[in-house]
């Protein structure tokens, strides 16, 4: 993989910033985060 700067939009950015506060706001609530990372062996 090649790293691009398409992560660098305000339109990426911004929806980065929802799901944190989307997870943040799950895992507050005692629910499975809807964003949850899975690690790739």
């Amino acid at each position: 993989m090649t790293p691009h700067s398409a992560y660098l939009s305000t339109h990426a950015i911004g929806r980065m910033a929802d799901m944190a506060v989307a997870n943040l706001l799950a895992v507050a609530r005692g629910e499975v985060p809807p964003n949850e990372a899975v690690a790739v062996p």
